[in-house]
């Protein structure tokens, strides 16, 4: 099932990703129009599991 969570509300469970490749997805975010956001969130799915 998915569903649309507010990042704020996202806890990590995990400090695993590299700080080079989370600076160059902000990069490309950055860059991109609004229009093309909503694409790049669907190639760029994080799975999470909602917990208490």
């Amino acid at each position: 099932m998915l569903n649309d969570v507010p990042v704020a509300e996202l806890r990590p469970t995990q400090i695993t990703v590299g700080f080079h490749e989370v600076a160059e997805e902000r990069r490309e975010w950055h860059i991109m129009s609004e229009a093309e956001r909503p694409a790049f969130l669907a190639r760029h799915m994080i799975p999470v599991l909602l917990g208490p």
